[in-house]
């Protein structure tokens, strides 16, 4: 389902279902960063660069980068008149710029390393037979939900059409933080969207000092919490080691805004924008994500 949602092709779609399956190696997985293997099952990237956490779609188009290098796909050369002894041959088609291949030519990697240009007629993909999948497919549905070891501690819920991204902005309007239902963690989040404003308005030095602080004394509880309810599980790929992660990049996020300020004690915009808009992110992103586990607690 989720490979035809997206409209993905030639990929396998896998997960890990139980712990002792997971890596033993150093690597990360998700939103800590993404493990890129190649056609031949071999590792090209163990952990990339920036993570989601960090640096949201930065981090997807690292990968992209990683991917441009790598082959495109397998196919094999035809009806070749003027080195017919290579015709059979299986091969890698390779990212070569389109502006230095002739017009309607591919570029492609023999087994022996060389890059010819070929016309697409002369290929033919080398396609695996897929079987068909067990379960209807819906569609008209409009979710794709993720398994139990994804980056939270069950399945999320996520549109087709892309998760949102809290947009960053000195607006009032948009500092706002989402419900997890639980009494005192919410009481919180309602706190922190009145000190954000405050400082969003400000850009004093004081009121990011009381964000910066607020969100620490808010960060410790909602730890806390997590532990006593066992929310992410632990080791190596433990949600709730991923949320405290994120905790402490945004102290120190307001830390080096705290250093940018200025002799009038005000706080560069784009530093109050950069500190609000990381923790709306970190509310959306992370704390959603525990609401099913904390709302008994």
């Amino acid at each position: 389902m989720f490979e035809q949602t997206l409209g993905l092709r030639d990929v396998e779609n896998v997960y890990i279902n139980e712990a002792k399956d997971f890596p033993t190696f150093p690597c990360q997985l998700g939103c800590q960063g993404f493990v890129v293997i190649d056609r031949q099952h071999r590792f090209v990237d163990l952990c990339t660069s920036p993570m989601y956490n960090r640096a949201g779609q930065a981090a997807f188009d690292a990968v992209e980068r990683i991917l441009a290098q790598l082959p495109i796909r397998s196919v094999k050369l035809v009806n070749l008149s003027a080195s017919p002894e290579l015709n059979g041959t299986t091969c890698e088609v390779v990212n070569v710029a389109a502006r230095q291949l002739p017009e309607g030519r591919i570029a492609v990697k023999l087994p022996d390393g060389c890059v010819l240009a070929v016309k697409e007629e002369n290929v033919v993909d080398e396609r695996r037979e897929v079987a068909e999948p067990t379960d209807a497919f819906d569609e008209k549905q409009e979710t794709v939900v993720f398994d139990e070891n994804a980056c939270c501690s069950s399945g999320t819920p996520c549109s087709t059409q892309g998760c949102s991204t809290p947009k960053s902005s000195s607006s009032n309007n948009s500092i706002s933080l989402p419900s997890v239902g639980h009494k005192a963690m919410d009481a919180e989040h309602a706190d922190l969207e009145k000190v954000m404003a405050d400082l969003s308005t400000s850009k004093s030095v004081h009121d990011m000092e009381s964000l910066r602080d607020f969100f620490e004394e808010h960060s410790e509880h909602e730890e806390k919490l997590l532990k006593r309810v066992g929310f992410g599980g632990t080791g190596q790929f433990s949600a709730l080691d991923s949320h405290a992660q994120d905790h402490r990049h945004i102290l120190a996020m307001a830390d080096a805004a705290l250093g940018e300020a200025g002799d009038d004690d005000v706080v560069p915009a784009s530093c109050v924008n950069e500190v609000i808009s990381a923790i709306v992110a970190h509310a959306n992103n992370f704390d959603k994500l525990y609401a099913d586990s904390v709302q008994v607690a």
